[in-house]
């Protein structure tokens, strides 16, 4: 016959004994935290590591757009080009070029000189031409 069988209740944090089965008596680890303590380091310690996740995935989201960012304007412009946005005012236009890196030479353009310089004179235009009378 068994004298004494021990049983670790972990949710009441009691030890019991057939022996000495009338109370909680206290276990050389000493006495487990309260469930609710638990839950809530455990809650905490997954949310921290949920906002670790999103913000090393964020990182990757992020890598990943500036090396398609990179791969798509070496392929439009091409390697050892950067591409020129600029304002041309005159003709009220965005001009767009691409542009050798290392002479700076202007590689292609849109829209064309010819274009901007039409687009300018008939901006000059507006408002000249009116019939004062109806």
């Amino acid at each position: 016959m068994i004298n004494a069988i021990n049983t670790f209740v972990p949710i009441v944090g009691i030890t019991r004994t057939e022996d000495n089965a009338r109370g909680p008596s206290s276990s050389k680890r000493g006495s487990p935290e309260p469930v609710e303590t638990v839950s809530k380091q455990a809650v905490t310690q997954i949310e921290e590591t949920n906002k670790q996740r999103a913000a090393a995935l964020q990182e990757e989201r992020e890598a990943e757009a500036q090396r398609l960012l990179e791969e798509l304007s070496a392929g439009v412009v091409g390697f050892g080009t950067r591409l020129s946005i600029d304002r041309d005012r005159e003709a009220e236009s965005f001009v767009y070029r691409a542009i050798d890196e290392s002479t700076g030479e202007i590689r292609s353009q849109y829209p064309l000189e010819d274009t901007l310089e039409l687009r300018a004179f008939f901006r000059s235009l507006e408002g000249q031409v009116i019939d004062e009378e109806a």
